[in-house]
């Protein structure tokens, strides 16, 4: 039987995740200029990924469009 995560474990785990998508330092200072946290930035992040079907860092028209509905 598998055991539960903690809550410091699973926070800990979270904190690490969002660090890594933040790491880049270019992104922490676009975040603070325009006042988003890195946290925020990091859901940004995530958001685009989903739908960046290619995983080139683009988003093309048909992509769009589905993030538009």
């Amino acid at each position: 039987m598998a055991e539960t995560e903690s809550t410091d474990e699973i926070y800990n785990k979270e904190y690490r995740r969002i660090r890594r998508i933040t790491k880049d330092l270019a992104i922490r200072q676009i975040s603070s200029e325009y006042g988003l946290t890195e946290e925020q930035v990091a859901e940004f992040k995530e958001a685009f990924m989903l739908f960046d079907k290619a995983k080139d860092g683009t988003i093309t028209m048909a992509e769009l469009g589905v993030v538009m509905r």
